[in-house]
Order: C-alpha cells, then sequence, then structure tokens
C-alpha cells in the first residue's frame, strides 16, 4: 500500500505562491485605504457646506451660517465669519489626519438666499489621489 503525500518541493512551491500574493496585496490594499480616506473626507466637507447653505437659507437662528476648515476639521458656524461666530452653536465633524485640505478655507453663506460670500475651490489630498469641491457666487457646489 502507498501512502500519499504531499513532497517538500510542493509545500515550497505553495508557501511560495502565497508569500507572493500577500507581499503584492498589502501595497494594493494600503492605496485603496489611502484613496478612501480622500474620498471620506471629500464626502463629509461636501455635507458640511451643505448642511450650513440650507440652514441659511432656512434662516436659522436669524443668522447666516458657515464652514471653516482646520486642523483636520469642517466646523459648521453660525455667523457672518468665524472670528465672530457664536461658538454655541459649532458643529464640529472631523476628517482623517492624513488629509490635507488648501484652498478656500472659510465658506460664508447669506442668509435666506443662501448665496456664497466666498468663492473658490477646497481642495482635499494625500500622496495618492486629489478631490476638489468648487463653490460659486449661487453656493452652488
Amino acid at each position: 500500500m502507498r501512502l500519499k503525500a504531499y513532497t517538500l518541493v510542493e509545500v515550497i512551491l505553495t508557501i511560495s505562491i502565497i508569500s507572493l500574493i500577500g507581499g503584492l496585496s498589502v501595497p494594493i490594499y494600503q492605496d485603496y485605504q489611502k484613496r478612501n480616506e480622500v474620498e471620506a473626507s471629500y464626502d463629509l466637507v461636501k455635507s458640511s457646506v451643505l448642511s450650513a447653505q440650507t440652514s441659511s437659507q432656512a434662516g436659522e437662528n436669524d443668522s447666516a451660517w458657515g464652514v471653516y476648515l482646520g486642523n483636520h476639521q469642517a466646523v459648521v458656524f453660525n455667523g457672518n465669519d468665524y472670528a465672530s461666530r457664536d461658538p454655541s452653536y459649532d458643529i464640529t465633524y472631523d476628517f482623517s489626519s492624513h488629509v490635507s485640505n488648501s484652498g478656500l478655507n472659510e465658506i460664508v453663506f447669506e442668509k435666506f438666499t443662501g448665496n456664497s460670500i466666498n468663492t473658490g475651490t477646497i481642495t482635499l489630498s494625500n500622496e495618492v489621489k486629489t478631490l476638489n469641491i468648487t463653490i460659486n457666487s449661487k453656493g452652488a457646489v
């Protein structure tokens, strides 16, 4: 009777193939994760901007509303600018510390019209991906 078993060559070949697949998949996963961080930050900042615009159009607290971007945070604030806001109404959203923002860092929307006082582009990026949010004078994002 002959026993069936794996040879040393077969075992080494199998381990080599598994190691190769594992070694190739780690950088791909890290790249995917970095792209996802930018996309999640983009969604968070965009929803913060739209939330501030909606609050301005609704005339909440009889005031303009805006968004300030800094220190990996988007702060939805009540007031005509971030410096003179009422901090008790602040809503803070944190985004990934691996994502940097540049460009426009404060957006304020007029009460009732929702038109943007500040226009420009917000750029969110890391070493893998860059996304832009552009805001025009009509408040369109």
